[in-house]
This record gives structure tokens, C-alpha cells and sequence, in this order.
């Protein structure tokens, strides 16, 4: 994600920030100001392109406040809308992951405020607390296998519609 938005917050703010999301749900709160001190917070308004489809940036965020859409290029040239997110919910685990390439780009539909951790946050993290990092990457993986089996339960419902 591009450095431009990025706000000073105190841990104690970036912890409740934290508290604020559905990630707080799988961490105590002594995890999630741990986990605080290895991201940053940054805010966007509204129409501010967070990350570009192609761009390797190896990062993902957690939305605080106001909503993004994530999308990607068409073969008719044409955006499709892939998923509208809210506060709570996270994005680019797969490029904090992996490392490729963004798979789609993602926009802020009003502003918004975001925490992010970067790959090289999330290597601090496994030196300073590898349990708390085992814990996290468990749950990007079970989140991101929910999300591929969600895709392919719509690819076959599609492939019926196709042969019907």
C-alpha cells in the first residue's frame, strides 16, 4: 500500500483500533497490542486508489472506519466489482502471503482508515512473538481458505448456469 495517509497513533489508539475489528475475536488483548506494534495505521479519502491490480506491495489491511471496494480488470476492459468491505473486515492477505503480484486493486468508496501490516511487519512479528505469529497466520490461512472455497462454490454454480 502506498505510504501517502499515514497517520501517528499511540499503541494504546492502534490497539483498540484493533479491539474495534473482528480480529479481536481470536486474540486477547495483551495479542492485539503486540500484534499493534507491528502495523501502521492510514487513513484515505474518499476515491484514493490504495493499491493497484499488478503492483507487488506484500501487505494487507484491517478497515477501521468507512468502506473500499475491491476490484478487478475485466476482459472487456471494464472494472468488476469483486467484494464491497466495511469496518472490521481485512484484504490483501494473499500479497502479505505470497508476495505476487496484486490480484485486484482496491478503492476507497468514502474515507477511510486502515491498519496495515507489511511483510516486513509480520517478520518482526515471528522474531518478536512467533506464537502470536503462528496464531495470525493460522488465521489468514482459514480465512483465505474460506474465502477459495466461497469461489469455488460460485464457479460451479456457474458452470451449471453455463450448461443449462
Amino acid at each position: 500500500m502506498p505510504r501517502i495517509g499515514k497517520q501517528a497513533v499511540s499503541l494504546k489508539k492502534m490497539t483498540e483500533m484493533l479491539e474495534s475489528t473482528q480480529w479481536a475475536r481470536e486474540f486477547k488483548r495483551d495479542q492485539l497490542e503486540r500484534l499493534a506494534r507491528h502495523m501502521d495505521a492510514y487513513r484515505y479519502p474518499t476515491g484514493s486508489l490504495l493499491f493497484q491490480e499488478g503492483n507487488r506491495e506484500s501487505s494487507m489491511g484491517i478497515l477501521v472506519e468507512g468502506h473500499i471496494s475491491i476490484d478487478k480488470n475485466a476482459r472487456s476492459e471494464e472494472l468488476q466489482v469483486l467484494a464491497k468491505l466495511g469496518p472490521g473486515k481485512s484484504f490483501g492477505e494473499m500479497a502479505l502471503i505470497d508476495g505476487e503480484p496484486r490480484s485486484a486493486s482496491a478503492h476507497a468508496i468514502e474515507d477511510v482508515l486502515i491498519l496495515v501490516l507489511t511483510a516486513d511487519g509480520l517478520d518482526s512479528l515471528c522474531e518478536d512473538a512467533p506464537s502470536l505469529a503462528i496464531r495470525l497466520l493460522r488465521r489468514i490461512s482459514k480465512m483465505m481458505s474460506q474465502r477459495l472455497r466461497l469461489t469455488s462454490s460460485r464457479l460451479a454454480d456457474s458452470l451449471d448456469t453455463d450448461d443449462s
